[in-house]
């Protein structure tokens, strides 16, 4: 089963498009890495993007659960020094 997640952009007031991982670990990664890139949008404006897990993904049956968004964190707390 897969988690699936979003990044929130609080200008925009949208979700952008979702992702999908096997832990919530690769996703916080996946998301702190982007954060910590100097020439990624979410390093520009770390205020702005909140990760989200937004659900579950069967790839045997193809069924997406949706959930209520969790909270996973606001990128400026994954800005690395």
């Amino acid at each position: 089963m897969l988690k699936v997640f979003a990044v929130h952009d609080s200008k925009a007031e949208a979700f952008l498009r979702p992702f999908t991982t096997l832990t919530r670990g690769q996703a916080i990664r996946g998301f702190s890495d982007a954060v910590n890139d100097k020439g990624h949008e979410f390093n520009k404006h770390p205020d702005d993007y909140t990760l989200f897990q937004i659900g579950e993904f069967d790839e045997q049956s193809g069924i997406l659960v949706a959930g209520t968004p969790e909270t996973l964190g606001n990128a400026i707390q994954f800005l690395e020094e």
